[in-house]
């Protein structure tokens, strides 16, 4: 497929509203291998230093909560909440600079990435249904749906929806479970390799194909020299970016470093890629335990170039998953 970048507003079509027959999970953390509990209540938020950033409520996402109540590139990430107090949405500013550069502006064309401010873009996905409506009520603790603000795109909340929607599969890591990427200008699985057609929402899902956990995925880096400011502990060149990937040709001609941000709905210590209830093998993974990591990356569809030395190298970014520069509760991981 020829290499394109998308210089209008993408027009994804939506499928029907994909509602988590279960819930999307019975939790929200963040921060790999860290799974830094996050609120999913109101008064949990309160007690843990977050404060409302306007009061006003979204139609979309709810009411904003962010560490003490302010927005700055230290702690950018926002929970929302809906007028029952219960988690609605979660999201991230992404700060662009004359070194970094900003979002690309095919995604701020199409909404995904929404300008609030000259250097501030912001990204957010809803988790819940007409959050701003008091008599609206749900058993699901974190939400039954992922819908892209602005761009209101349905992301898929189990495998086998992802799979009809043209998802690309990729590797299987402990903890996140197997992930899924769409090329935004195509109609098929294929990819593109250009950074501004990939949806930047990365969605994935544990062995029974149900929803796991979700990344934002920015090619203007993120991390500072202090910490990584509620990001991942480090921004990954394209060859670390293609681990996620279960393809050799994985490279983008329009970037060549992102940041990631995960949250986790489900227990990640209970996402094991070879387990019983898994059609992974161990043949199929990279043991990254010799990393002092206590993980593998899997890619059972790994074409037969790819060595296990490839997929090693391509892990090694998560050598640092493990710095106790990612922080705490209440401070960078608030």
């Amino acid at each position: 497929m020829t290499r394109t970048s998308l210089t209008i507003a993408i027009a994804l079509s939506l499928p029907e509203l994909l509602v988590a027959k279960d819930g999307l999970g019975d939790r929200l953390s963040r921060a790999y291998t860290k799974y830094v509990e996050q609120p999913i209540t109101v008064d949990a938020a309160v007690a843990a230093g977050f404060a409302p950033l306007t009061g006003t409520c979204d139609p979309d996402l709810g009411i904003a909560y962010t560490a003490g109540g302010t927005v700055d590139d230290d702690t950018p990430a926002t929970l929302y909440y809906d007028t029952a107090g219960q988690l609605s949405g979660v999201g991230t500013d992404v700060y662009s600079s004359w070194s970094a550069g900003s979002p690309k502006q095919g995604l701020v064309d199409a909404k995904y990435f929404e300008k609030v401010d000259d250097n501030r873009y912001h990204i957010a996905v809803a988790v819940r249904e007409d959050p701003c409506n008091a008599e609206t009520t749900s058993t699901y603790p974190v939400g039954d749906r992922l819908v892209v603000k602005g761009a209101d795109v349905v992301l898929p909340t189990t495998e086998a929806s992802a799979i009809e929607q043209g998802w690309m599969k990729g590797s299987c890591f402990d903890g996140m479970g197997t992930h899924y990427f769409k090329d935004l200008s195509s109609t098929d699985s294929s990819m593109t390799w250009v950074a501004e057609n990939l949806l930047p929402v990365v969605v994935m899902f544990d062995n029974e194909g149900d929803f796991n956990a979700i990344f934002f995925a920015s090619t203007v880096v993120q991390q500072g020299l202090f910490g990584p400011n509620n990001w991942e502990p480090v921004p990954l060149p394209n060859g670390q970016m293609c681990g996620n990937f279960c393809d050799e040709d994985c490279t983008f001609s329009d970037t060549s470093i992102w940041s990631t941000m995960h949250f986790y709905f489900n227990d990640p210590e209970a996402m094991k890629c070879v387990a019983e209830d898994s059609s992974i093998t161990a043949g199929d993974c990279t043991d990254l335990s010799l990393l002092g990591m206590g993980m593998t990356q899997c890619c059972p569809t790994y074409v037969a170039s790819a060595t296990a030395d490839s997929r090693l190298a391509a892990g090694c970014w998560l050598c640092l998953a493990k710095s106790d520069e990612v922080g705490t509760y209440q401070s960078d991981e608030v």
